[in-house]
């Protein structure tokens, strides 16, 4: 009897153990997210207002989590990208950045953002490679749902594009080109070579972004590197029937910029910056300056054609639109100049580069190159992408 006695007490303490550890980790979990998290309202009355807004976010969050947890289970980073449950928590998740962001609560936005999201693909997929779980965090962060052999094959198709619209019909061109006319007159290098909108290097280089608009969502390091190496191999091609090669290019850069050297050029690009910044008031339109931009902040400028009546109707009413799109073009031609011609350190990069061009300013520097990049164009590129990526 005393055997059973103590078998039973040996029992219930395992239970009370795995119980306790239960509620410590619920207890462990929800202290954490109110310490992250600072909320601040304006119309808050009192600090049990405050407690109120806290212990809701908490309670969202803590049964994310738990959904979470069940949903990616036994699942490899396919099965779970493409599952229909892991779709609608993305969503979910999204939506509450947006309510949170409408309300201005900024501190909720970001923690969400920045800790809670990667928080749980490391807390449950800690058996996945780092790509993986890279691949997954920015998944959420982009309601991306394209695995990597659908950006492949995107990228593909993207290739493709590119030497059918531009590649093939520029060679064709080149029988009308004054080939030692380039290198002698330096006006006619700039309206060949330089044109910001029309001539050959936009023409190449503008598929780097116009990539994006195919929407294939996160494109890891390794794949911006083979389609950024596929656009210059296809851009110095054309300038080996020239009989001119990168070298050759790069000199008349900064022969028509009238520089000497590549933070030269990083130097004009940052007064451009601040000629645009206060000339056309920018601080008004939303973008921020000090910090990149946030995914939920990007979509909400480039949905639709909303980019062009959202950035545009201040300027309209000011009678400044054409003067900026050509200001704007300028900027723009010069930060492709600047990643194309020193690609070696990886300026393509968007954090490298901006720092290159001004620690302190590069963010609002890249903010302005990534919303007005689209300026005249469409924000969504069809390239009849149908049963193969699902």
């Amino acid at each position: 009897m005393k055997r059973l006695e103590l078998v039973g007490i040996f029992i219930l303490g395992i239970l009370l153990w795995i119980g306790g550890i239960y509620l410590w980790q619920n207890w462990g979990q929800t202290k954490f997210i109110q310490k992250q998290i600072k909320v601040t309202t304006s119309n808050a009355k009192s600090n049990n207002k405050e407690q109120q807004v806290d212990s809701e976010v908490v309670k969202l969050l803590n049964e994310l989590d738990k959904q979470f947890k069940e949903i990616v289970k036994w699942k490899t980073y396919v099965q779970i990208i493409k599952d229909k449950n892991y779709q609608d928590w993305v969503k979910t998740v999204n939506q509450l950045i947006e309510k949170y962001k409408s309300q201005g609560k900024e501190d909720i936005v970001n923690y969400i953002y920045y800790t809670f999201i990667p928080q749980e693909v490391l807390k449950y997929l800690s058996n996945f490679t780092d790509l993986e779980k890279d691949l997954v965090i920015q998944s959420i962060r982009r309601i991306d749902f394209n695995t990597l052999t659908d950006k492949n094959y995107i990228t593909q198709l993207m290739k493709d594009y590119v030497d059918e619209k531009y590649y093939k019909p520029i060679l064709k061109e080149l029988s009308g080109i004054d080939a030692k006319r380039l290198d002698t007159d330096i006006n006619y290098f700039r309206k060949i070579m330089l044109d910001p909108q029309n001539w050959i290097f936009y023409r190449i280089f503008k598929n780097r972004y116009d990539w994006n608009k195919t929407w294939i969502g996160f494109k890891p390091e390794f794949l911006e590197n083979q389609f950024v190496d596929f656009l210059s191999q296809r851009f110095e091609q054309i300038l080996g029937r020239l009989w001119y090669d990168k070298n050759w290019f790069k000199k008349k850069v900064f022969e028509y910029y009238n520089i000497n050297s590549l933070k030269e050029l990083a130097d004009l690009i940052r007064q451009d910056y601040l000629n645009i910044k206060q000339k056309y008031n920018l601080d008004k339109l939303g973008i921020p300056t000090d910090r990149f931009f946030r995914m939920d902040e990007r979509r909400f400028l480039f949905k639709e054609d909303g980019l062009h009546s959202y950035l545009y109707k201040t300027l309209e009413k000011q009678w400044k639109l054409n003067e900026f799109k050509k200001d704007i073009k300028e900027f723009r031609l010069k930060m492709y100049l600047l990643s194309y011609l020193w690609k070696d350190i990886n300026l393509f990069n968007h954090k490298v580069r901006a720092n290159f061009i001004d620690p302190e300013l590069g963010p609002g520097i890249q903010n302005l190159f990534r919303v007005w990049r689209y300026v005249d164009e469409v924000m969504k590129l069809d390239l009849n992408i149908k049963e193969k990526v699902r």
